[in-house]
């Protein structure tokens, strides 16, 4: 499985890190269960459209994917993917 950043959630990680340094272990832990099943297990893992996945960090805060075969690229990290 390959796995992708963009930009804006590297960008999103160093802003929700700076203001919720709290959420490194939950962040942790999604991406760990990201890489073993990436439609399945913790943070309530939402379909919202075509490929595009979501999953509850904390609070208001959700981690967006696209997941297609063999490869997972993280999108954005900070805020709701309404506020986008």
């Amino acid at each position: 499985m390959k796995f992708l950043k963009r930009k804006r959630y590297k960008d999103d990680l160093a802003k929700l890190l700076a203001n919720n340094s709290c959420v490194l272990e939950k962040l942790d832990a999604l991406l760990l269960v990201i890489a073993i099943s990436p439609k399945k297990g913790i943070g309530s893992p939402h379909q919202r459209h075509g490929y595009l996945w979501s999953r509850r960090i904390v609070g208001k805060h959700r981690l967006v994917c696209e997941i297609k075969e063999g490869c997972i690229v993280f999108l954005s990290c900070y805020g709701h993917y309404e506020d986008h």
